[in-house]
């Protein structure tokens, strides 16, 4: 494909007139021109296209490859709605497109399906999220780039969403470890795996800990303090809804042990309201 068509087709593409891509810089003549293959642009005049296209120069000037020029509008597109965090849009996008997946396409997508199922996770959706997070698994195998740290949240949240009742149960020590050091998630790994001796940052995972603790020592009155306080934060912070499966878990056991069973019988039906919203 010659420059003149190049530019025709990418200023169709973007629904420009001649008049509009001429603007100030050129005449909408000389354009007719260079479209029809009758002039051939400077490269100042190429480099002043492409700017208003929103292609790169080398596209017009380089390879034949159409494939190149739909890439390069694909790309700019997913990178604008990306620096919105509108991850949804970008899967919209991306699988809606046949635009093959390169390194960049990749490591881009890896994180709108991570953030995309995160997000369905912690407002109670985990099937969902798991079909999400485990796109997001697939494509950090296709990319060069690194994606260590996004990996190793991965291998937390997956579990989770496989088993939200139970996620230590799923949970591979070995693959998170190996990736735990890049990961800011290293406390959620303590939080799932029971390690209420941690000495946690994240108030939510704090709390909770130290009314497991008082539990333990059978002073659930105490335990009782800590755990309201927790509840009482959601009107305040968006606590992940695994978290407040296990909050009401523990507050039903505080109060059956208090021989609270009205307060019980609250907690486990909201426990089980919990439950049955995970299925939706």
């Amino acid at each position: 494909m010659s420059i003149g068509n190049k530019i025709k087709s990418a200023r169709i593409e973007a629904k420009m007139t001649q008049n509009a891509l001429a603007g100030d810089k050129i005449t909408r003549n000389m354009l007719s021109q260079i479209e029809n293959e009758k002039a051939n642009p400077s490269l100042e005049t190429i480099l002043y296209i492409a700017e208003k296209l929103g292609v790169e120069p080398s596209y017009l000037i380089g390879s034949d490859s159409e494939y190149e020029y739909k890439k390069t509008v694909y790309v700019k597109k997913l990178r604008e709605i990306f620096l919105r965090k509108k991850y949804g849009d970008c899967i919209t996008v991306f699988e809606s497109e046949e635009v093959k997946t390169d390194d960049e396409i990749a490591l881009i997508m890896t994180e709108c399906y991570f953030y995309e199922g995160e997000k369905l996770l912690n407002n109670g959706y985990p099937e969902k999220a798991k079909i999400l997070l485990e796109k997001a698994k697939e494509l950090s195998g296709k990319t060069i780039y690194n994606t260590e740290s996004i990996e190793a949240k991965i291998s937390l949240l997956l579990p989770i969403s496989s088993n939200i009742q139970s996620p230590r149960l799923e949970i591979d020590d070995d693959a998170y470890i190996s990736l735990s050091e890049l990961s800011s998630y290293r406390e959620l790994y303590h939080y799932i795996t029971d390690d209420f001796g941690y000495s946690y940052k994240n108030e939510v995972f704090s709390l909770f800990a130290k009314g497991k603790t008082e539990m333990k020592n059978n002073r659930y009155e105490n335990a009782m303090m800590y755990f309201t306080k927790l509840e009482n934060m959601k009107s305040e912070i968006n606590i992940p809804s695994f978290v407040l499966f296990r909050l009401y878990s523990e507050l039903e056991i505080c109060n059956r042990e208090l021989r609270n069973f009205e307060l019980a019988y609250k907690y486990s039906s909201k426990r089980i309201a919990l439950i049955a919203a995970f299925k939706m």
